[in-house]
């Protein structure tokens, strides 16, 4: 029969590890909490107009930036299906970052606000998921 002794050391080898493992997920929590308030904060405060969206071509986030070009609210963008927009001319780069690739288009477009014309250049680059493929993406 163990010793005392011999029943405690037992107990904190496999204590050891279990506490050691908590405490590596710990600081692997606290890391990416802070890479995300970084990306966040980079997406928030950007002089580039930035959106992001899923893979029907709507709209899910957008920064204030972006909100400002269009001259609408951040409330009316998140939601547009690109897909069912008027010219589409943004659609194809988007579906280019969709197929995992990075895609520049340049289109005139309208600004809302008064039919002015302008030049947008557009820059697409895909969302990648755990198992590599693209489930949203980016633009510019």
């Amino acid at each position: 029969m163990p010793s005392c002794g011999a029943r405690l050391q037992t107990s904190r080898r496999t204590w050891l590890p279990a506490a050691k493992a908590e405490e590596e997920r710990e600081q692997v929590s606290a890391a990416l909490s802070s890479s995300e308030q970084r990306s966040r904060t980079l997406f928030e405060t950007s002089a580039e107009g930035i959106f992001l969206f899923d893979r029907d071509l709507v709209i899910t986030d957008c920064n204030a930036r972006f909100a400002a070009q269009a001259h609408r609210s951040k409330k009316r963008l998140i939601g547009l299906d690109h897909d069912k927009t008027a010219d589409g001319c943004l659609a194809g780069a988007m579906r280019e970052a969709l197929a995992g690739r990075v895609a520049t288009t340049k289109a005139l477009g309208a600004r809302p606000k008064d039919d002015a014309e302008l030049w947008i250049r557009f820059t697409a680059s895909p969302q990648r998921g755990a198992g590599g493929q693209a489930h949203g993406a980016s633009a510019w």
